[in-house]
C-alpha cells in the first residue's frame, strides 16, 4: 500500500490553515481592536497578541466587540511575551492622577501602557499578554515534528519493501 502524497495529507493542510489562521488574527490585530468576554471573571483582548484579563470590566456572561484601531501608539511585530500583576496604587488626588495620566499618554508602547495601567488595579489582578508569534512557534514544531515522523515513517516502510519509494 502506498501513502497518500504530502499534498493529500491531513496533517500537512490542517498545519497550513491553523497557521494560516493564527497569522491573519495577527495582521487583523494591527487593524482592528478586539475584545471578547468569557462567563463574567476573563476579558481576552486582541491586540499584537492575546492578553487574558483576570477579571472583566462587563457583566454579560458572553458577547465581545470589535472596533479600527485609532490608537496612534506604535505595534511592534513581534512583541515579547509579558506577565502582569496590579500594583495596588491609588490615584487619590488630582496630583497623583495628572502625573499617572501624563505617563501614559507619554507611553511609547502599548505594553508600556499596560505596566502603568496595572499600577492602579489591585494586587490580585493579573494579566497575561502572548503574542501571536509565540501561538505561530506553538503551532509550526508540532507541526512540523509530525511531518517528519510521517516521512521518516514512510522511508522505513519502503526500506522494508512495504512500499515503493
Amino acid at each position: 500500500m502506498n501513502p497518500k502524497p504530502l499534498p493529500r495529507s491531513i496533517t500537512f493542510w490542517s498545519g497550513i490553515f491553523v497557521m494560516l489562521f493564527i497569522t491573519w488574527a495577527w495582521w487583523d490585530s494591527f487593524q482592528n481592536y478586539s475584545v471578547a468576554y468569557v462567563r463574567d471573571r476573563i476579558e481576552v483582548q486582541s491586540t499584537q497578541g492575546m492578553m487574558v484579563f483576570g477579571e472583566a470590566d462587563q457583566i454579560d456572561p458572553m458577547g465581545g466587540k470589535r472596533v479600527k484601531r485609532t490608537s496612534k501608539l506604535p505595534t511592534k511585530v513581534f512583541p515579547e511575551p509579558v506577565f502582569l500583576r496590579g500594583g495596588g496604587e491609588t490615584l487619590e488626588d488630582e496630583a497623583q492622577y495628572r502625573k499617572w495620566d501624563e505617563e501614559m499618554r507619554a507611553a511609547p508602547d502599548q505594553i508600556v501602557r499596560a505596566r502603568l495601567d496595572m499600577k492602579t488595579f489591585p494586587r490580585d489582578q493579573v494579566r497575561l499578554m502572548l503574542p501571536y508569534w509565540l501561538f505561530v512557534l506553538a503551532v509550526a514544531l508540532p507541526w512540523c515534528g509530525l511531518l517528519m515522523l510521517r516521512a521518516r515513517r514512510i522511508r522505513k516502510a519502503a526500506s522494508r519493501g512495504l512500499t515503493e519509494p
